[in-house]
């Protein structure tokens, strides 16, 4: 689950803004019409909350997006938004100590709580288990943690089976994505990832 605000921090900011929202809301239409009663301020703060939660299923489904592209600080503050399709620098070393390069396309999806990331290379794809992104405790660099599963094409590779890795990487000021990896084939090398052109 994607850490770009934790969850109970984002539910009490919701339910304080809500509640300021409705004493605001409720005590200016007190002001204009004394005869509002219980019933009435009931039905005024469940007819917000509706729209409250309306509000906020557009915003985390995909107004996000739009608001960290407008005002490019959310970027740094939060978590920035990776979506897209990324060129991949894959380098390798095998256990048997053969290693290369080789390179590969990924494309991020990315929701306000999720993020997965699909490759394809010559030779195999791999598509995301697990992944966690957050900011490093130290550095305070937006980071992706993931596991992923390797399927190699059976048209190129003769033993076609499937393996599990896990990789960490780092987002720099320049854009690029770029850490170590490993995987249970006994194989390790270096991610660098860079956005393909729109």
């Amino acid at each position: 689950m994607i850490q770009i605000v934790p969850l109970p921090r984002l539910i009490g900011i919701i339910a304080t803004v809500y509640a300021v929202f409705v004493v605001v809301m409720f005590a200016s239409t007190r002001a204009y019409s004394s005869g509002i009663d219980l019933r009435g301020a009931t039905e005024f703060a469940f007819a917000y909350a509706a729209a409250l939660q309306i509000a906020l299923m557009c915003f985390f489904s995909f107004l996000w997006k739009w608001l960290w592209r407008i005002i490019p600080p959310l970027n740094q503050i939060f978590f920035p938004n990776l979506e897209g399709k990324w060129r991949m620098k894959i380098d390798y070393i095998h256990v048997d100590g053969k290693s290369g390069t080789t390179c590969a396309d990924a494309v991020i999806r990315q929701s306000f709580y999720k993020i997965s990331m699909e490759v394809s290379a010559k030779d195999s794809s791999s598509v995301t288990i697990s992944a966690d992104a957050q900011k490093h405790p130290q550095s305070g660099r937006p980071t992706l943690f993931y596991i992923f599963r390797v399927t190699p094409k059976s048209n190129t590779v003769l033993s076609p089976q499937s393996y599990d890795g896990a990789a960490s990487l780092q987002l720099s000021d320049d854009d690029v994505l770029s850490g170590n990896y490993f995987t249970e084939a006994n194989t390790r090398g270096h991610y660098t990832l860079t956005r393909a052109e729109a």
